[in-house]
């Protein structure tokens, strides 16, 4: 069995739910301690709708500078995850039984993109993260050990995120993140359609 593609949720719409679900998550979040914080302020420090003790400090937002860099890294981990799936997924995350079906999408993937740029100069070429599902982004992250072992991570590469010491807590953060938003979303990321396997006679 091949998974259907292009899948109707692809890697980058989920990447997208979760930039979008955290943004609002980070917004409540500030919310509720400002809230918190003008209750207390007032001398009325009940600890109901949200009162102290029910957010750990990590998930305390106390600026506006500080949604605006969760925003910014969290933009900046979805694109270094989409730019991994890109990089890696032709290179080792199908299955032997996948790779015709990828080269040939590929392939009319991109006549159709070049029809398109000829009436339409500004259309970005289809990436597999545009195309493939959820399943794709899990085979990643079993193959993250792998890319820190052996790749030579150079500063153009899109899996420097994972080496550069001052990002690998937000990377580890963020993932974590991404994999409860995924866990949360069972039904809808893996919504597993199939196509039978063409076995030539």
């Amino acid at each position: 069995m091949l998974h259907v593609i292009p899948a109707p949720t692809s890697i980058v719409d989920l990447m997208w739910q979760y930039i979008q679900t955290k943004k609002q998550e980070d917004l409540e979040t500030f919310a509720n301690y400002h809230r918190r914080l003008q209750r207390d302020l007032s001398g009325n420090s009940s600890c109901s709708d949200g009162g102290v003790g029910e957010e750990s400090s990590m998930d305390v937002i106390l600026t506006k500078e500080d949604l605006k860099m969760n925003k910014k890294k969290r933009k900046e981990f979805a694109l270094s995850i989409l730019a991994l799936v890109d990089a890696s997924l032709p290179l080792f995350l199908l299955y032997a039984e996948e790779r015709d079906q990828f080269t040939k999408l590929m392939a009319q993937f991109a006549k159709e993109d070049d029809k398109q740029s000829d009436n339409d100069h500004q259309t970005p070429k289809r990436q597999p993260s545009h195309l493939y599902p959820a399943e794709y982004l899990l085979r990643l992250f079993v193959k993250i050990p792998y890319l820190l072992s052996e790749f030579d991570l150079k500063k153009n590469n899109p899996a420097s995120i994972l080496l550069a010491d001052e990002k690998t807590q937000d990377f580890a953060r963020f993932l974590s993140e991404l994999i409860v938003f995924i866990q949360t979303r069972v039904d809808e990321c893996f919504a597993g359609n199939y196509q039978a396997l063409e076995v030539d006679d």
